[in-house]
């Protein structure tokens, strides 16, 4: 009998599906209608639709999440309006509003596109930033794209040409089988579930399972692995996301080996060649919270055989170490290594700081008689080190660590920083010679003499993209080179022949930034971004170096250097910085293997909530990540994501008062806290007794879950306004690179006129913080700003001055054509809301909140924070932190001056 659902059938009970309106495509010709480039698209889906999540499927086997951004709707469907955001929806990872408009529902997308669209407003959508429209709402040709045109930015592996989802040999039957699968399965179940009239339902029902019956047979009459033969097609993927609700023995079967199976097919370990083996998955149990998890082995030199023969155990506690001493030769002849132990204080050696490459492309080299598989990067490397004429003592670490050893592994890695401090040279390899490398290394060895003042100057162009090339290499990538470096007596740089001190690069990277924005035509070459992930550390080495000579640099702030650079394991985010650290922090954070992801950064963010107790304990908390690991608690942050979003945080200087929300010693004590006791860390302090002056501890000290923190309920949010959001662009043609700023500008002044408009009429009069029409104008071009001016040294708050740069922002008053005037203002209120919501509370207060935040949240202050904080309230009387926020009005500490003391409450926070 027919069911009452969702009413998408036509009069006569029947569901006809709509053609799809938007049928575009996207080409690798750089010079279609929509040609592929990085970051230009948009995948729109929900997580409920078959059609949407085998696009989403093959945007992952085709390796292409960093080519194509994915936004995810809510699972509530209004038919007038199409898909809802809404991040409060439990296991819909929706977002909490469009993240490129703002938009609440997917119709304003298709609006957008297109304001006399009169279809459905279905998933997916595959979107162009760029133009502002639909490329095509039809996941059949969507994955098609996704086949080949963007292999530019895959790697070959992953590319159509070797890992085909659509062979040529078998297109003619993959063509024939999606044909029925669509129309009896594909189509069939929403012809069934959407039916409202028996015989409708009655007459595609038989369809449905007779194909089911035709896919059974298929199965059961080829006994291959997948549909067509042992390779994951096209086939398997339009099938799979809609037969995962059926079950038949055969159909089971493949179900089961396209969902549990991690072979090379489906990105996996199954069934892996002895070539592969160093991407095999182990278990591990957490010693802190005993929680078991399976996780990617360290790709280590596949030689499990002959461990014993190679390795020897080391004395710990007599700083041993393992050298590999390689026998002298001729290049072309194959390498003959030693692997002998030797205590580090009596060793002599070259320390290799060098990238592992491909863990799939290796070859044999012999180590104490064996031979072993390296990659072949390291091989390369080695062989360039060997001398003709005598040995050479090297120390490397996938060699000399042995990686099946955990115990090992640990001791070793917490020494790493001993190891490249005393060795008498730092060898960094970059690889072989190609693209004008060895005219790129010359000119750097001798940047020194240029002067790049004298107008008759200009930069060679061929040599200036050798150069941008050459820091593109994966080495500027890797996070561990930065402990390497950084602690290096010595460190040359080496690509193919040529070999350059360190101390050229650090210079190249500093001329660079000087000159790279002189609007001179002669320096043109320069305009060139020389980008990377650790383009911080050497933009800001002098002042790291004197950090680290001085007794090391803060974990928070090699973190915060280094988020985009890459790492084999999440921990390493961590492990990997700590040498260059504080000993007190090296102290109290081990390397430990063992330990989960999760339990290291609640530890850590305890941490900083001791390390900061004097100064701003709350520090820690000022975050609004948008992709953190799921599993952390909210106050907790992650610092294996890069965070760029920006925080509250300013220099104190005498032109810049520090944000003091949180208010001062003598407004708590007032309210009968004990004053903030002094820093006293000495890395034996249990985190809740240190804390007691601030009367924050956790729920349970065994678990570390949840924070209980002492403080006041402001206000709830009224309203949301999110920012705009225009994608960066990072590549070399400086037209584009202005037209998406002057996007991105006009886009954000004319969000700016809306939310003028509606604090100027939404807002009632009597909610009013700020003294009349006129305070609260004044009150909203300071929110815009964070009432910050970041010059060196930053200056809060702002003069007067800037009411006149405001208005001519906005188009008004006598000066909006004078862009020098104005710059202050705009460049500040873009950084300062990029990744923001503009909001208003219910007491009329106006603020920048995070953008996942949403109405009916609650603006906070707690005790020792330096800024307010959006909570969200659970229906288990929990909160959950979204993230800090500027709250124009009481970012002085003016509510906690006044506040009461039965309005005082605790937060447990998780």
């Amino acid at each position: 009998m027919a069911t009452e659902g969702p009413k998408f059938a036509d009069k006569d009970g029947h569901f006809r599906r709509q053609a799809s309106q938007f049928r575009n495509h996207v080409s690798a010709d750089p010079n279609a209608e929509f040609p592929a480039e990085k970051g230009r698209y948009v995948l729109y889906l929900n997580l409920t639709g078959a059609r949407a999540h085998r696009t989403n499927i093959v945007r992952s086997l085709k390796g292409l999440e960093d080519v194509i951004q994915l936004v995810i709707m809510g699972y509530k469907l209004d038919r007038t309006i199409g898909w809802t955001y809404d991040a409060t929806q439990p296991d819909s990872h929706s977002a909490p509003c469009d993240p490129l408009y703002g938009f609440t529902n997917h119709s304003q997308l298709y609006f957008k596109a297109d304001p006399n669209y009169t279809g459905r407003f279905t998933v997916p959508v595959l979107w162009d930033k760029k133009r502002e429209t639909i490329v095509s709402n039809e996941s059949a040709d969507i994955i098609r794209m996704f086949y080949t045109a963007f292999d530019t930015f895959i790697p070959p592996h992953l590319r159509e040409e070797n890992k085909p989802l659509l062979p040529a040999s078998k297109l003619d039957e993959i063509n024939t089988f999606n044909e029925w699968v669509y129309d009896g399965i594909n189509n069939g179940v929403y012809k069934v579930g959407f039916a409202t009239t028996q015989e409708a339902y009655d007459s595609n029902i038989h369809i449905l399972f007779s194909s089911l019956d035709r896919l059974e047979k298929h199965l059961q009459t080829n006994k291959t692995k997948f549909l067509f033969g042992n390779h994951v097609t096209e086939a398997d993927v339009r099938t799979y996301t809609t037969i995962v609700r059926y079950d038949y023995p055969a159909i089971h079967k493949w179900l089961r080996t396209l969902y549990w199976d991690e072979g090379e097919e489906t990105n996996g370990d199954d069934q892996m060649t002895e070539a592969q083996e160093q991407t095999r998955f182990v278990e591990k149990v957490c010693p802190r919270c005993k929680s078991l998890r399976r996780e990617q082995a360290f790709p280590s030199t596949p030689f499990k055989d002959h461990l014993d023969k190679i390795y020897t155990p080391l004395n710990s506690a007599g700083k041993e170490i393992r050298l590999l001493k390689i026998a002298s030769g001729l290049e072309d002849e194959p390498l003959n290594c030693s692997l002998e132990p030797v205590s580090l204080n009596d060793a002599r050696y070259t320390a290799l700081s060098y990238c592992w490459g491909d863990a799939n492309d290796r070859v044999d080299i012999t180590v104490n008689e064996q031979n072993i598989s390296v990659t072949r990067n390291l091989e390369n490397s080695l062989r360039h080190m060997r001398n003709v004429d005598q040995g050479t003592v090297v120390w490397a670490d996938a060699i000399c660590i042995n990686q099946q050893d955990t115990a090992e592994k640990n001791v070793q890695v917490g020494a790493m920083g001993d190891i490249y401090s005393k060795a008498e040279d730092v060898w960094i390899w970059l690889g072989e010679a190609k693209d004008n490398s060895d005219a790129a290394m010359n000119y750097i060895r001798n940047i020194r003499t240029v002067n790049f003042d004298d107008p008759k100057y200009a930069p060679d162009g061929f040599i200036w993209k050798g150069i941008e090339l050459l820091w593109n290499r994966p080495w500027f990538e890797r996070l561990w080179v930065v402990q390497e470096v950084l602690l290096a007596r010595k460190a040359t740089f080496n690509c193919g022949r040529q070999s350059v001190d360190l101390d050229c690069f650090v210079f190249l990277k500093e001329v660079h930034m000087k000159y790279r924005r002189i609007a001179e035509p002669r320096l043109g070459p320069m305009q060139h971004g020389l980008s990377s992930p650790l383009s911080l550390v050497f933009w800001d080495w002098c002042r790291l170096k004197d950090l680290q000579s001085q007794g090391g640099i803060s974990l928070f702030q090699m973190i915060t250097s280094t988020g985009k650079a890459k790492c084999f394991s999440p921990v390493d985010k961590v492990y990997g910085l700590l040498s260059v650290c504080p000993e007190l922090e090296r102290r109290i954070i081990k390397v430990d293997y063992d330990v989960c992801i999760r339990c290291l950064l609640i530890w850590i963010a305890g941490y900083m909530l001791l390390r900061h107790e004097a100064i701003s304990p709350l520090t820690v908390l000022q975050t609004h990540q948008s992709d953190k690991l799921q599993c952390l608690p909210s106050w907790v942050p992650d610092y294996t994501k890069d965070d760029d979003e920006g925080h509250l945080m300013f220099p104190p200087s005498e032109c810049c008062r520090r944000f003091k929300a949180g208010a001062d010693n003598a407004a708590w004590t007032a309210l009968g806290f004990p004053p903030l006791g002094a820093l006293g860390l000495d890395g034996r302090a249990n985190g809740e007794d240190s804390l007691n002056s601030l009367r924050i501890c956790y729920e349970d000290s065994r678990t570390l879950d949840t924070l209980v923190v002492p403080g006041f309920i402001i206000d709830t949010i009224r309203a949301v306004h999110p920012t705009p959001w225009v994608e960066f662009y990072r590549g070399p043609d400086h037209e584009e690179d202005a037209h998406v700023k002057a996007l991105r500008k006009n886009t954000f002044i004319a969000a700016c006129k809306e939310w003028e408009y509606s604090v100027r009429n939404d807002l009632p009069g009597e909610c009013n913080p700020y003294q009349g029409p006129s305070g609260r104008s004044e009150a909203f071009w300071r929110t815009l700003i964070t009432d910050h001016y970041p010059k060196d040294p930053p200056e809060r708050p702002v003069g007067n001055d800037f009411a006149g740069r405001f208005e001519g922002w906005m188009g008004r008053g006598e000066r909006f054509h004078e862009e020098p005037y104005i710059r202050p203002y705009s460049d500040t209120a873009i950084v300062s809301c990029l990744y923001r919501s503009f909001a208003t509370t219910q007491k009329g207060y106006l603020a920048l909140v995070p953008r996942k935040a949403t109405p009916g949240q609650l603006v906070c202050v707690l005790r020792g924070g330096n800024v307010p904080f959006i909570l969200n309230c659970r229906e288990d009387e929990y909160f959950e932190l979204v993230g800090e926020a500027y709250v124009h009005g009481i970012m002085d500490g003016e509510f906690v001056r006044d506040a009461r003391k039965e309005d005082l409450k605790e937060f447990r926070i998780r």
